[in-house]
């Protein structure tokens, strides 16, 4: 189990503070052996799973019906299929949930998780905010809304 804004501090917060010029909000997830228990190294791994939770700050809620989407990405350039946080489903009540890899085995590496401009405008208004880059509106996440992303490997040894 990953804390994004504690095992990827400086990623989680270029994450919700992207550069002016970017359209997309990209979060970089160092998944590489490194991050794994110290006797496994040495073995192959392979990612049976990733869950993804989505935690807001107090006083924020999250609504299905304006759910938000996203794309997982290894450095190889795969994609995965579009995602979407949902509490539906989620094994935790009430929090955002997303299990991108959807039945799919994946490495160990480095993955990128995006989030495209246009599928925050469909976000619940609460939860995202309008910034102006050179005189130009720019939807973004609500920093003041988004507390963290935990994202939990199910993994097995090879």
């Amino acid at each position: 189990m990953f804390s994004a804004r504690h095992e990827f501090s400086n990623e989680w917060y270029r994450f919700l503070h992207p550069t002016d010029m970017a359209t997309d909000q990209t979060l970089l997830l160092d998944l590489t052996m490194e991050r794994f228990p110290f006797q496994l190294r040495g073995k192959t791994l392979l990612i049976d799973a990733v869950n993804l939770f989505l935690k807001l700050k107090g006083g924020f809620t999250y609504d299905d019906g304006k759910a938000l989407a996203f794309v997982l990405k290894k450095e190889d350039g795969t994609e995965l299929p579009a995602s979407l946080f949902k509490i539906a489903g989620s094994p935790i009540t009430n929090l955002p949930y997303a299990e991108p890899l959807q039945g799919q085995s994946g490495d160990l590496g480095k993955w990128s998780l995006e989030i495209k401009e246009d599928d925050v405008k469909k976000f619940d208004a609460a939860l995202r905010q309008t910034v102006k880059v050179n005189g130009r509106d720019r939807t973004r996440l609500n920093p003041d809304a988004i507390k963290d992303l935990v994202v939990v490997c199910q993994y097995s040894v090879q």
